[in-house]
């Protein structure tokens, strides 16, 4: 989805001085010549007196703490520019230039490996400096007009799960317009852009945080089990002494790992049922009378200036959409069938370097509407050879402790060559074929035969042919059925064979 230009005047704020350099700029991308020369039209028309007077006024932050007119003005000769450096030699379609008009926020990787959050250092008319970092109740009132107050620590709710308020659930219960609850940032126009720019960098930036944390980096530690042995033979106990780190997990939504983790699920889907046989573009429409008909109650309300509005009527129509697919049979009956019956990379850096995030792309995360979804949904089989599967464990762990637990060595592999062992009904399936017939417990570490009539495929995790016997065992698991240990993957008409590799040769 794109959106148009606005109609308010843009604006570059300047959030004291800060000590390194920000990870957030929310940046107004403009339009062309004839949006410039516009305006620059509007601009001889607006009264800074009167702006000045209003913040002045409702703004307690203002009443405060200095403005960068003050300090600017108190000395004329500092120069304050904002630069953005591209790479030459990097993918084009990372560093380009953006052909869109709208307001977006560009996260800067290279902070320092130091930093541990955006924040913003504000000075009083004392020259007294504070830090305001994105969990404090301030931090955007700092930055729109009547100082309102958003997130906090210590905000609860009537849950009886939980009675703490999450900074997400905070700034989503703020996209939405109530009545006898005048919200100013929602009707700003241009600045809304800006607001649920900001309010998800927000949300994102404090997850980032929990992984950069030494709670996070430095305590957990995933290991191959048998290092743990090879470690606790050595006199090695102390989980702080062994292990690799844990950078960015695939449970964290849009990271490396979770975008590989669902491609690589929905070519589990197509080596299943086959070639896909629709592929759909599905557009918003800004004259839908639906986002008409939730703008008129605002006047002056433009969709390009509420994406939360234009996402929420999107996801309905993509729903509709889906179900005029699925359940009314748009395209006719759909019958599905298959066709054929250690190097530490910092990849938060690496996920945050450069990253521009727009108004639409905000608002549909603050939404938590799915940016993924896959039907029939995917069982992720991992492959390991004997006793190499990874571990997870803390740094504070009794590595001999670690040992004796046997889910340390269960995993789904193992689970399935035991369901085979106590099931010979089993035995008639795969590896990549058993997900469909028998469901997984992660709970217990156990498979249990499938009731009900929920589809699920498997898929065999990737393993790169340089990793010689792991990778021969993976092929082996698409065609090996029911083997009751690793010993009789590699057996063939009653012959076992020494190698993973050279039992996949005979097959």
């Amino acid at each position: 989805m794109d959106n148009t230009a606005g109609s308010s005047q843009p604006i570059i704020r300047r959030r004291g001085r800060p000590r390194r350099q920000p990870s957030n700029i929310p940046i107004p991308r403009p339009n062309q010549t004839v949006a410039a020369e516009s305006r620059r039209r509007r601009r001889q028309v607006i009264d800074a007196n009167r702006n000045r007077e209003m913040l002045n006024t409702n703004n307690p932050i203002v009443q405060l703490f200095r403005t960068t007119h003050e300090r600017i003005s108190l000395d004329a000769s500092d120069q304050f520019c904002i630069r953005l450096f591209g790479k030459p030699d990097a993918h084009g379609d990372i560093y380009s230039a953006p052909v869109a008009s709208e307001v977006v926020g560009l996260i800067v990787g290279d902070v320092g490996s130091a930093d541990v959050g955006r924040d913003i250092i504000i000075q009083d008319r004392a020259s007294r400096l504070q830090r305001i970092n994105e969990n404090h109740r301030k931090f955007m009132a700092m930055q729109y007009p009547y100082g309102n107050l958003t997130y906090r620590t210590t905000a609860r709710t009537q849950s009886m799960q939980r009675n703490k308020v999450t900074m997400l659930e905070c700034y989503a219960y703020r996209l939405h317009d109530r009545p006898g609850d005048f919200h100013t940032p929602l009707r700003c126009k241009r600045l809304t852009q800006s607001y649920e720019v900001d309010s998800y960098c927000c949300v994102e930036g404090s997850r980032i945080a929990h992984y950069r944390t030494p709670a996070f980096q430095s305590k957990y530690r995933s290991s191959p089990f048998n290092s743990l042995i090879n470690s606790v033979s050595r006199g090695i106990t102390f989980g702080s002494s062994i292990g690799q780190r844990i950078i960015l997990p695939a449970s964290f939504t849009g990271g490396p790992r979770y975008l590989y983790q669902n491609y690589q699920d929905s070519i589990a889907i197509c080596r299943k049922y086959g070639c896909l046989d629709l592929f759909l573009t599905f557009t918003s429409n800004s004259a839908w009378p639906e986002i008409r008909e939730a703008l008129a109650s605002i006047p002056g309300q433009q969709p390009s200036n509420r994406p939360d509005i234009v996402n929420r009527v999107f996801k309905m129509k993509l729903n509709i959409l889906m179900d005029d697919i699925k359940k009314h049979k748009f395209f006719g009956p759909i019958n599905a069938g298959s066709q054929s019956s250690s190097e530490t990379i910092n990849e938060i850096d690496n996920y945050l370097e450069c990253r521009c995030v727009t108004p639409n792309d905000a608002a549909w995360r603050l939404q938590q509407f799915d940016i993924h979804h896959t039907d029939p949904s995917v069982e992720r089989l991992p492959v390991h050879l004997p006793f190499e599967n990874n571990v997870i464990f803390t740094e504070d762990d009794d590595l001999e402790e670690v040992i004796e637990d046997p889910n340390s060595s269960t995993t789904k592999l193992t689970a399935w060559l035991e369901a085979n062992r106590e099931n010979p009904s089993a035995r008639q399936l795969t590896y990549i074929e058993f997900p469909e017939h028998w469901t997984w417990h992660n709970q217990g570490k156990y498979w249990d035969g499938r009731r009900g009539s929920q589809r699920r495929i498997g898929r065999i995790a990737y393993v790169n042919p340089s990793q010689g016997e792991a990778y021969y065992l993976r092929m082996l698991l698409h065609i090996v059925k029911g083997p009751r240990s690793f010993a009789e993957i590699r057996t063939i008409s009653g012959h076992e064979y020494p190698t993973f590799r050279a039992a996949y040769v005979k097959h």
